[in-house]
């Protein structure tokens, strides 16, 4: 298939599409590549045709994109040649109703399939089909609504497929053995996916299961050894037999809803340790944290875990802020030190005396006389009868300065008498009174 070179008939000035072209207007964009394709040089200036095809593509052009599919289908105009991205290109304009794209597809693509009614079911290709696989929206004017059974089974060297969004639903074994594929888009419009549909796929490490299906069945991921992780949206009610069973890398399954009916074996020769992740709120359906379901151990997932966690968080924050007003308003109900009580501790503390003051009066005590020292200080005591039969009691003195040397000290008679029945001994003013006395009674 090829373009006719034509010029643009709409009598226009290139200077004038020029100005709308560098304005952003997609439609003078494509007749500008038009231009330069055609006419502008001899011989024509590819690249720069290239340069505005892609703006008007990227812009939603219809012709633009199909213009654009054709050089990359050639590999000319600085493109490298790529039937992957001419598909991509095609599709895009095939969606718009392009029939040069359409035909391109239908040619290229080369898929077998049904029209049945106002559908059609894509139902093979040719058995070489390699590398992306691009299912197109639109064949013969009706929309592809369904893969059918087996459609590309055993199809080992296909490595990624897209689904258009008018398809409804997956037959069974419909990509069963694609050995080297390596990712599926699935569109949200997707509500139905039969037994063992990827089982096999060996290679498969992405897929997402759009939020419209409601069951799973047998078998539908069995041996897909790469795999290491799915989300099961929250509408899926049912998993069936074997669903999972030999995904030996599969080592997460996150759920987005409550736990949904099981099947036999289905998460079978799965990894040790190989983990549910759910949410908070679907916990409960599933058993608690830790707990085996199905042969899978229930986990939460990291953001629920820091949502349980700040949560938690708040709340003891809530009850410290809380208690710690009981406390500050009857603190004595929780046997804690009041200020005032604190206070007084700390005065009488304060009050003890330290160390040294303690020294001191320890050296004061001990240099106080003992009980036979202040004995072997004082005279020999006597009473006894004199010459004439009488008793006499004979009073000796003795004194001293530094209470360690003790003399004898001489009474004067002068000094003595009697007051109220008791002997006064009356000392006149001198230096005698400064000195220590001891007495004796004789």
């Amino acid at each position: 298939m090829a373009f006719a070179m034509f010029t643009v008939s709409c009598g226009e000035k290139e200077e004038t599409i020029r100005e709308r072209a560098e304005a952003g207007d997609p439609e003078a964009q494509n007749d500008l590549g038009v231009i330069y394709t055609n006419v502008k040089e001899m011989p024509p200036n590819y690249r720069t045709a290239v340069k505005w095809y892609r703006k008007a593509a990227e812009q939603g052009n219809a012709e633009g994109q199909s213009r654009l599919a054709y050089w990359y289908s050639l590999g000319m105009g600085g493109l490298p040649q790529s039937d992957t991205k001419a598909a991509k290109w095609y599709r895009k304009a095939a969606e718009q109703g392009d029939e040069n794209a359409k035909e391109w597809l239908l040619k290229n693509v080369k898929l077998k399939y049904e029209v049945k009614s106002d559908s059609v079911t894509i139902t093979s290709c040719v058995k070489n089909a390699s590398g992306e696989l691009i299912i197109p929206a639109i064949i013969e004017g009706k929309p592809v609504t369904s893969i059918g059974e087996s459609a590309f089974r055993d199809y080992t060297s296909l490595t990624s497929i897209t689904i258009p969004d008018s398809v409804t639903s997956i037959g069974r074994a419909a990509f069963e053995s694609c050995t080297n594929l390596t990712s599926i888009t699935i569109p949200d419009s997707v509500t139905s996916i039969g037994s063992s549909a990827f089982r096999a796929c060996t290679s498969l490490t992405s897929i997402t299961i759009p939020d419209g299906v409601t069951s799973i069945g047998n078998s539908v991921f069995a041996s897909c050894s790469s795999l290491p992780s799915i989300t099961i949206p929250d509408s899926v009610t049912s998993i069936g037999d074997y669903t999972f069973y030999n995904c030996t890398n599969l080592t997460g399954i996150i759920f987005q809803g409550v736990a949904p009916a099981v099947g036999i074996d289905a998460f079978s020769n799965t990894p040790d340790g190989a983990v549910a992740v759910v949410s908070i709120e679907d916990q409960a359906s599933f058993g608690d944290l830790g707990a085996d379901w199905n042969g899978l151990t229930v986990n939460m997932s990291v953001s629920d875990m820091i949502t349980a966690l700040n949560a938690q968080n708040a709340a003891v924050a809530t009850a410290r802020t809380a208690g710690r007003g009981d406390v500050t308003n009857n603190p004595t109900s929780y046997n804690l030190v009041t200020q005032t009580s604190y206070n007084t501790v700390i005065a009488e503390r304060d009050a003890r005396p330290t160390a040294e003051q303690l020294a001191n009066v320890e050296a004061e005590r001990d240099a106080r006389f003992t009980e036979d020292q202040i004995n072997a200080m004082t005279t020999d005591p006597t009473i006894g009868r004199n010459a004439a039969g009488n008793m006499q009691v004979d009073i000796s003195f003795i004194h001293s300065t530094d209470l360690q040397t003790f003399t004898p000290f001489a009474v004067n008679p002068a000094w003595v008498s009697v007051v109220d029945g008791k002997i006064a001994l009356e000392f006149p003013p001198s230096d005698e009174n400064t000195f220590f006395y001891r007495l004796g009674v004789q």
